[in-house]
């Protein structure tokens, strides 16, 4: 069973992410906020298959979240959530946005549990190709 670890700062929006991954069968770990998910993720960080992150996170979002975790596992498969802002707005962490598997809230229909299960059945879970990608290169 693949685990996935939820951030978001809004409860009710993570109880609702939580509800849907665990009826679709997942098993699911959740954090409000980034220093919350830093601790999970360093306790589990083998068995965690995806990170489900708000963007919009206070502090630290979930773009700077991403791409932390990514530094640690470059093989995390990440899915950018956010009823605000598109995926963009990673590209100014060094997070290219082609390739980045983004789902706008509030969620329609089985959009989270579809989006979940195809990004954990692709062979490329992470929009990067190496951990080189991570850092946006100099001109030059």
């Amino acid at each position: 069973m693949p685990t996935i670890l939820v951030v978001d700062d809004e409860h009710v929006d993570r109880e609702l992410i939580r509800h849907i991954l665990h009826r679709e069968g997942y098993k699911v770990l959740e954090a409000g906020n980034y220093s919350q998910a830093i601790e999970i993720f360093r306790d589990h960080q083998e068995e965690i298959d995806l990170l489900v992150v708000d963007v919009a996170l206070p502090g630290k979002n979930g773009c700077e979240l991403a791409k932390h975790l990514l530094s640690v596992r470059p093989d995390l498969a990440i899915l950018l959530v956010s009823g605000y802002v598109g995926g963009e707005v990673c590209r100014q962490y060094g997070i290219p946005a082609d390739g980045l598997n983004f789902l706008t809230k509030p969620f329609v229909g089985n959009a989270l549990a579809d989006r979940v299960r195809k990004i954990l059945s692709s062979p490329r879970k992470s929009p990067f190709q190496s951990i080189s990608d991570l850092d946006p290169k100099e001109p030059g």
